[in-house]
């Protein structure tokens, strides 16, 4: 493999913002060393959380490139950001949104639901959805807060079936702003998706380097080549998916998105049970159907429980 003119590039996993001017000159060196090359129309993203943003710091950024952010907002509510752990404050939000609204940026705005209630207080998720579409983001990440035993307020975690409704309000709301639904988490305005993470979920090249970093590189039609950089050993292990386990990927990942799936994905054998599966889904709301290109999309209610609808599918599919 070798390194062509770059479609997308990811600065992410902690805080790449806080790098700050060493970190801006030091890429732009390391980038000229290697001779990487840039295709004219790179999507260029970085996370960057509030707090760790500064005006001076953003020039510096656009000049070497990026032209999108991802921000960790998590919550609009003061309330919640201190079940999350997170250090910053909701004045320091308000700050980064106005920056990038101001300078007319491309960013992305990451927000958790299914939060830990609080005693006297309801959570008025659609409210913060409402005063972030204020500062104008062109995308929105929606993500279930996941916990594991030790969590210290597990006891507060909502059951399935809130979370359930609270993603589905949001879903709804999203939708009706003018963000459209193009994976199980993901909202953006027309053709602000984001070009990187479409590359995992179509199963394209990806080269990844860092702390458990994950890259993915096809070598055929029928083989690929995962790796993942184990900080431990300080090496790289490998682990190549072929046969039907690379076919369960594609078809899962494809369900997850709005690019779906067709009947004609499926042997012939099975494509009559499969067709009055995909039917049965579009009966129950779970998705849509299209019986002229035998095209088939989840919905919001469908994506809830999108592993239960892949076993489905998976289990008529095998006979």
């Amino acid at each position: 493999f070798s390194l062509a003119p770059l479609e997308t590039l990811y600065l992410g996993g902690g805080t790449p913002s806080l790098w700050g001017q060493s970190g801006t000159e030091f890429l732009d060196s390391f980038f000229k060393k290697i001779n990487l090359s840039f295709s004219d129309e790179l999507e260029f993203t970085m996370e960057s959380n509030p707090g760790s943003l500064m005006r001076e710091d953003l020039s510096l950024w656009r000049k070497l490139g990026v032209n999108r952010f991802s921000v960790g907002i998590q919550s609009f509510d003061e309330h919640y950001l201190p079940l999350l752990d997170r250090v910053h404050s909701l004045e320091e939000s308000k700050k980064i949104l106005t920056l990038l609204k101001n300078q007319q940026m491309n960013f992305s705005v990451d927000l958790m639901i299914g939060l830990p209630e609080i005693k006297g207080q309801k959570r008025d998720v659609l409210r913060e959805v409402e005063q972030l579409m204020e500062y104008n983001p062109s995308h929105f990440s929606v993500y279930i807060l996941t916990v594991k035993n030790n969590f210290p307020h597990i006891k507060e975690i909502p059951d399935d079936e809130a979370v359930s409704e609270e993603y589905l309000r949001v879903c709804s709301f999203l939708e009706l702003h003018g963000y459209e639904q193009y994976e199980v988490s993901n909202f953006a305005k027309k053709d602000r998706f984001s070009r990187h993470n479409y590359r995992y979920w179509d199963l394209s090249p990806v080269m990844s380097i860092g702390p458990s970093a994950v890259g993915f590189l096809p070598l055929s039609e029928e083989k690929a080549l995962r790796y993942r950089v184990d900080n431990s050993a300080l090496k790289l292990t490998e682990e190549f998916i072929e046969g039907e386990s690379l076919e369960l990927e594609r078809i899962y990942l494809k369900l997850r998105t709005q690019s779906g799936l067709l009947l004609s994905d499926f042997s012939q054998s099975v494509q009559k049970e499969v067709k009055a599966l995909f039917e049965s889904w579009e009966r129950d709301s779970y998705a849509l159907y299209e019986r002229e290109t035998g095209h088939l999309k989840l919905r919001s209610k469908g994506y809830i429980i999108s592993d239960f609808l892949l076993q489905k599918l998976l289990e008529v599919a095998k006979k």
